[in-house]
C-alpha cells in the first residue's frame, strides 16, 4: 500500500489588500445612480458602458478633482504606486 503523509500547514488568514479606486471609479460611484435612473431597463454592463462614454467626454479640468480624490484615498503612496492612467499630470 502506498501511504502518503502530507503536512498541513495552516497560515493565519489575512485580509487581502485592496487597491484604492482610480479617478474613473471615484467619478462613476457618484454618477452611477443617475445613469441607472435615466436608463431603467439597462443592465449593469450597459450602465458601465454609458459611464465610460460620459467620462471620456469630460475635459482634463473636469476630471482633475477626481484625480485628486484618488490621491487622497490612496493614503499609503509606496504601497499603491500610481499607474500612468490613474494619475495624469504628475500628481505623484
Amino acid at each position: 500500500k502506498n501511504i502518503y503523509i502530507s503536512k498541513q500547514t495552516t497560515k493565519p488568514k489575512q485580509k487581502p489588500r485592496t487597491r484604492p479606486m482610480n479617478a474613473f471609479m471615484v467619478w462613476a460611484r457618484i454618477h452611477r445612480a443617475a445613469v441607472a435612473k435615466a436608463n431603467p431597463g439597462a443592465n449593469n454592463a450597459e450602465i458601465s458602458v454609458q459611464l465610460g462614454l460620459e467620462w471620456s467626454k469630460l475635459t482634463e479640468e473636469q476630471k482633475q478633482p477626481y484625480y485628486e480624490e484618488r490621491v487622497s484615498l490612496c493614503g499609503l503612496l509606496h504601497q499603491f504606486p500610481c499607474s500612468r492612467n490613474s494619475c495624469p499630470g504628475g500628481l505623484w
